[in-house]
């Protein structure tokens, strides 16, 4: 149960975090780096694709793709110091997903299912 509630405080940072994500764009504006880039909302405002920010010191904070602003896939979380603190493997609509969260040495300290529902 605190596996679960650790993991939905850890969805909310992530959202949370999106609002001071680095800089996006708006799919269809005919650009045509658009397919390859990162921290991208069509042109309803959904997140579509893979999403990351880093801290100040360079390092990666998250890692994610999304569809239709839902999590699918691998998401990935880190220290500021670069460990691995989350890893969920959601299902492709995104409601179910496999995690484990880590300290900030790596050492595996929780592991359960997710249910965005």
């Amino acid at each position: 149960m605190k596996f679960i509630q650790i993991t939905t405080l850890i969805a909310i940072l992530i959202c949370s975090v999106d609002l001071y994500s680095q800089q996006s764009s708006i799919f269809g504006k005919g650009s045509p780096e658009i397919a390859n880039s990162q921290n991208i909302t069509d042109a309803n405002g959904l997140k579509q694709g893979v999403w990351q920010r880093k801290y100040s010191n360079g390092n990666l904070m998250y890692k994610a793709t999304f569809v239709n602003d839902t999590i699918v896939g691998e998401m990935l979380r880190f220290h500021s110091n670069g460990q691995k603190m989350a890893q969920i493997l959601y299902d492709s609509k995104g409601e179910w997903g496999n995690g484990q969260l880590f300290s900030e040495k790596g050492k595996k300290i929780a592991e359960g299912k997710f249910n965005g529902s």
